[in-house]
């Protein structure tokens, strides 16, 4: 079953998450009716242009009759909810006798969860394969050392003296 690929739209201090459904104030969730944020990521899809009344009603309540009334409550609950954009300007703008426009920035981010159907192909080492790699890596740095200090010991203990040491009996001056 493929997943889903999350969409985020960020503007201003808010985040919708488009699989979620939920819209984020500061990181907060922020209580709405389900047909309001339809209604805001109807908006959002379509940031900038305007959506006809009748096209949004569509959207958001297919094959069900509904008032224009219901429409004009959920842009306001959006508008009291949403506040203004930080440049002062209203998020929602209203164009008289034709529909609504989303007018803040709006930044989209998509996200696709990682399955099976899209698990990337790379190789992977896994923990025990790296820590098999790591016994073996360790264990030749241990010979070669116990080697070195092998060979080092037999050079310094059988080096031969540079001229041998007469014992006192062979050239004793007091000797008669």
């Amino acid at each position: 079953m493929p997943e889903k690929t999350k969409r985020f739209f960020d503007f201003g201090r808010f985040r919708l998450d488009s699989v979620e459904r939920v819209l984020l104030a500061d990181s907060h969730p922020v209580a709405l009716t389900p047909k309001a944020i339809e209604t805001l990521l109807e908006l959002l899809k379509n940031s900038g242009h305007i959506l006809e009344k009748d096209e949004l009603l569509n959207r958001v309540w297919p094959d069900t009759f509904v008032e224009e009334g219901t429409l004009v409550q959920n842009i306001s609950t959006l508008r009291k909810v949403l506040g203004e954009a930080p440049d002062g300007s209203a998020y929602i703008e209203t164009i008289p006798r034709r529909g609504y426009r989303f007018a803040g920035a709006v930044h989209q981010t998509d996200f696709v969860p990682i399955s099976e159907d899209n698990f990337p192909t790379v190789p992977v080492v896994t923990a025990r394969r790296a820590g098999r790699l790591g016994w073996i890596v360790g264990l030749a740095i241990a010979a070669v050392s116990l080697l070195t200090l092998f060979l080092l010991r037999e050079r310094i203990w059988t080096r031969p003296d540079p001229a041998p040491k007469k014992r006192c009996w062979q050239s004793c001056p007091l000797r008669t």
